[in-house]
């Protein structure tokens, strides 16, 4: 790690980009994410993107024989959140919600209460809310986690320049 940060330091310097390199080092160690780590009690919980057990990559929702199995699973194409957290916050099943990132980034989805998830998360399945018209199937089902995230260099993790795949957000009732 630590020969690959002065070739990695090198590169950003010589193409004029700024970027954290602490994490280039040969010991574990942690690092505060700036999407999750926040100090404002507002944005109270973390939602996060999950992989359905019936769909991969990104073209499953468009096969017909998924998308019926997806239809008959309660939380498939449901944004999910704990269901004592959404009776405090007002919320039952079937309500449809806007989710709004600590960035600002919105997105709306009809919900599902269940029992057997953090009380301080929401979760979205992956490979859902897709919006082209080329895919007649799939569009307008689910919601895209996507839409919540934040696509620059302080949002990846420094090592692997993986996305984050977890956002600080606040949940109301869409009226």
């Amino acid at each position: 790690m630590v020969e690959m940060r002065e070739k990695a330091e090198q590169m950003a310097k010589d193409l004029g980009i700024d970027y954290n390199f602490s994490q280039f080092v040969p010991f574990t160690s942690w690092t505060p994410s700036p999407s999750i780590h926040i100090d404002n009690a507002e944005y109270d919980l973390f939602c996060y993107s999950y992989r359905d057990i019936l769909h991969s990559a990104s073209m499953t929702a468009e096969q017909p024989w998924l998308d019926e199995a997806s239809r008959m699973n309660p939380y498939t194409y449901n944004i999910t959140m704990n269901a004592d957290t959404g009776k405090k916050k007002g919320l039952k099943d079937g309500d449809v919600i806007e989710i709004e990132s600590v960035a600002g980034r919105k997105v709306r989805g009809c919900l599902k209460l269940m029992e057997g998830q953090h009380p301080q998360t929401m979760a979205i399945a992956a490979c859902t809310g897709h919006w082209a018209r080329g895919l007649p199937t799939a569009r307008g089902k689910g919601t895209n986690f996507e839409q919540l995230m934040e696509y620059d260099i302080q949002h990846v993790d420094p090592v692997t320049f993986g996305l984050e795949t977890c956002v600080r957000v606040k949940v109301k009732k869409f009226a």
